[in-house]
């Protein structure tokens, strides 16, 4: 909420306005909610072309019912995973077969974290062994260079 130009402006947050790159600010003049919309100086905006605003509106409905479709078949396999368990299993078979599948997906967490180390590490050391071949006597100064220790710099009295 803000004042200017004494009147009160609202920031617009509705999701309707989502595709309304102009309409920044509401103008409470009214307390009936029919107030006007204005962009972020506060200029009067017209309401946009509706075919416009519609069809912006219908490609997130799309994108939002995909991945609805994306969740709802991921929950159908967790769903026939559980099902295929047989009736009488034990409560500790049932541990069991969890804690297998935790490990499971642990295992291929960490081993994509080990990939992606690894092909970091690989990027670092091409990165080096380029410089190296840039700049070999700089490059080579600096390994063999060792600093004085602080340990040597000290006194004892």
């Amino acid at each position: 909420l803000t004042k200017t130009q004494g009147q009160l402006y609202l920031l617009v947050t509705d999701q309707g306005f989502l595709t309304e790159e102009k309409v920044v600010w509401e103008s409470l003049h009214n307390v009936d909610g029919d107030g006007n919309f204005c962009d972020s100086e506060f200029r009067l905006r017209p309401p946009s072309d509706p075919e416009t605003v519609y069809s912006g509106q219908q490609d997130q409905i799309d994108q939002d019912y995909l991945m609805a479709l994306s969740l709802q078949q991921e929950q159908q396999i967790q769903d026939l995973q559980w099902e295929q368990l047989p009736e009488g299993i034990s409560d500790l078979e049932l541990a069991k077969k969890l804690q297998e599948e935790e490990d499971r997906r642990a295992s291929q967490y960490y081993q994509e974290q080990e990939q992606a180390a690894a092909a970091a590490a690989a990027q670092a050391q091409v990165g080096v062994e380029v410089e190296e071949e840039v700049f070999p006597v700089q490059t080579k100064n600096r390994k063999t260079k060792k600093e004085p220790k602080e340990k040597d710099k000290c006194v004892i009295l």
